[in-house]
């Protein structure tokens, strides 16, 4: 292991180190031990996808793909906060693009894929755009919550701005709250 300088939120001044293993499988992992009473043991592990992409692959980035393949992309019955069905055939390929459902219909869904040093934030955040490459692109979001294997509930997000001062420690945090329930999306 190797020791670190800082890293905001991980080892707050205290000593960090970094290394790596290479069995059972390759793996970078931080270390941050308790010191003189002060902070956490704490130990946050990065393990390799082990999947290779061809030069010609149809989707530009990898780790959006495979975070989608896992989380977010099929084919839906969509329901609003009532209950009320509101598409038989709202879909999210592969590729992120939204269809079967007007308002979202040609948007493209990134589910986050963001590391932090740190306490894992236990809300996965779901952003949908027009287009994300634009200077200025028409994006909003979504706190995703994995009900089962086959429900997933999208809320709406409150951010720190809506429920803190800017001297509010959390103000600075990316670290928003849950606020109602927007859709249901059931696996078809």
């Amino acid at each position: 292991m190797h020791e670190i300088s800082e890293l905001a939120g991980f080892n707050y001044d205290c000593k960090a180190y970094f290394g790596w293993s290479y069995r059972p499988e390759k793996t970078l992992f931080l270390y941050r031990p308790k010191e003189n009473g002060y902070g956490s043991e704490a130990r946050i592990t990065y393990k390799r996808i082990n999947r290779s992409f061809q030069p010609d692959y149809p989707y530009p980035n990898p780790l959006y793909y495979f975070t989608r393949s896992k989380m977010i992309a099929g084919d839906y019955f969509l329901s609003d906060s009532l209950n009320n069905l509101v598409s038989q055939n709202f879909s999210i390929g592969l590729n992120g693009i939204a269809s079967g459902f007007a308002p979202l219909e040609g948007k493209t869904f990134y589910p986050s894929t963001d590391f932090y040093c740190g306490p894992k934030n236990q809300l996965e955040w779901l952003t949908y755009c027009w287009d994300i490459y634009t200077e200025k692109p028409d994006c909003d979001g979504y706190i995703y919550i994995r009900v089962d294997s086959n429900t997933i509930h999208l809320h709406e997000t409150i951010w720190p701005s809506q429920y803190a001062s800017d001297e509010d420690e959390d103000f600075e945090l990316f670290n928003p709250r849950v606020g109602k329930l927007i859709y249901k999306l059931s696996r078809k």
